[in-house]
């Protein structure tokens, strides 16, 4: 009859003969600093990868020089290792820490080309470990790098949802409280609606021709370029002759009045509440039809078309074919209608 040993603590011999395994290997890193005996404890194919940065080595030759020239004699002298959590299977550890340290040398295997700041981390660290043949096999080290990156001053969690020193305190204390970046995230937006200055405040309509007047809402400058939405209201008989924008999609939602477009070989009316996308390179125009004020809001992307409105307010030259194409428009003809 087969029999298993089970000790004390649960496990089985050869999970213990794991444990053990991985608690030698990783005292030869972190204690003794010995680089052939860290290697002694690995299959000769071995690999390791530390998973944020893509460091490490495949095969014992690739491993030496890394353990020797980098992560042994590269770590801090006051690294400490803070256990969590482990997890043994047949072939498997799961170890679950925090590591402490004080960026005290440039430890190019975390942080390649950075030099010291002599600021303090604390790293939550997940190691997983598979064995085979009773040796290490493989090492798969994750660590959160953002929270490394704001330790250093290197990013600003105030902008980014991103989290320091308090990723390392919650894994060490789940009472800790959590949603604290949501939080900050609906505040901020919040407080960023509370101190918006309405575009119905400012005194920036201007006209652009007779029978038409726009109002920039939001400028290629306020978006990086992506977009610009511009507020027009139009007289009864305004509109554009059929033109082709070469850069610029353009989706205009009605919302007072209808509006006849042309797109393409096609003619339709939109009316109030209704959006419609017209397609860079497909020649439109558009013209109110009505006896009403049109009112349409246009969303132009990428960004920049608001600045021939600009031009235009301001009197620029009346040769408006030449005007469109320094705006990448090319006018192709009257509107249909």
């Amino acid at each position: 009859m087969n029999t298993i040993e089970i000790f004390s603590n649960g496990l089985t011999a050869s999970q213990q003969a794991l444990s053990d395994l991985w608690d030698e290997h990783v005292r030869n890193e972190f204690a003794t600093k010995d680089a052939d005996a860290a290697l002694a404890t690995m299959t000769p194919d071995a690999y390791v990868n530390h998973v944020p940065v893509l460091t490490g080595g495949v095969g014992k030759e690739e491993l030496r020089e890394f353990y020797a020239n980098h992560f042994i004699p590269k770590m801090p002298a006051d690294t400490e290792i803070v256990p969590i959590s482990r997890t043994i299977g047949s072939e498997r550890v799961v170890d679950e820490m925090i590591i402490r340290f004080t960026h005290s040398i440039e430890i190019d295997w975390m942080l390649p080309g950075i030099p010291a700041t002599g600021k303090r981390v604390e790293l939550p660290t997940v190691a997983i470990v598979q064995f085979r043949d009773g040796k290490l096999f493989n090492e798969h080290i994750y660590w959160d790098q953002a929270s490394v990156l704001v330790q250093l001053g290197l990013l600003d969690s105030s902008k980014l949802p991103v989290a320091g020193v308090e990723v390392a305190r919650k894994v060490a204390d789940p009472a800790l409280p959590s949603n604290r970046i949501m939080k900050r995230a609906g505040n901020s937006r919040a407080s960023a609606a509370a101190n918006a200055v309405l575009p119905q405040a400012k005194p920036e309509w201007f006209e652009t021709r007779p029978g038409e007047h726009c109002l920039i809402r939001v400028s290629a400058q306020d978006t990086d370029g992506l977009y610009s939405l511009v507020e027009t209201v139009s007289d009864p008989g305004d509109g554009t002759p059929m033109h082709i924008h070469e850069r610029e999609d353009e989706h205009i939602a009605v919302l007072e009045g209808t509006v006849r477009l042309a797109y393409g070989d096609k003619t339709f009316d939109c009316r109030a509440g209704e959006v419609v996308t017209l397609r860079k390179g497909i020649p439109h125009a558009w013209g109110n039809r009505s006896s009403a004020p049109l009112r349409m809001a246009f969303v132009v992307s990428p960004g920049g078309l608001e600045g021939i409105l600009s031009l235009m307010a301001k009197g620029a030259p009346t040769d408006v074919p030449a005007l469109a194409e320094r705006f990448h428009i090319k006018i192709v003809g009257p509107a249909p209608f």
